[in-house]
């Protein structure tokens, strides 16, 4: 399962255990002290809060490639890689939606700023 983190809404595997009557989320390939903690009893003190907590859960979004260039339209959701600071080893995933597509497949995308990406053919 991904979640948003709340440092920097960015999308990371993660997993939920129970620890000390705390909720721990725990992110993949990251060491304890960037897990997110949260207090049932104080953080959770109506539905809404729950329901905020759930949003921030989905399943694992599929990696965009070569093979899906065909199939992309206008509207799609689409999950990205950005590589921020210049260090692929720490790409942030962050969700977009697909503006045009032009041949050979150059497609413009909303995230955060508007991002060109092109696949070689």
């Amino acid at each position: 399962m991904e979640y948003r983190a709340r440092s920097d809404e960015a999308w990371y595997g993660a997993r939920v255990v129970v620890q000390d009557r705390w909720l721990r989320v725990m992110f993949e390939n990251s060491t304890e002290n960037a897990d997110e903690w949260y207090n049932p009893g104080a953080d959770f003190a109506s539905l809404g809060d729950v329901e905020a907590l759930r949003a921030r859960f989905r399943r694992e979004c599929p990696p965009l490639d070569h093979a899906r260039c065909g199939d992309l339209r206008p509207g799609d959701k689409l999950c990205l890689a950005c590589d921020i600071h210049g260090d692929v080893e720490e790409l942030k995933y962050y969700d977009a939606v697909l503006e045009t597509v032009s041949p050979p497949c150059l497609v413009l995308l909303s995230a955060f700023v508007n991002t060109r990406i092109c696949f070689g053919n």
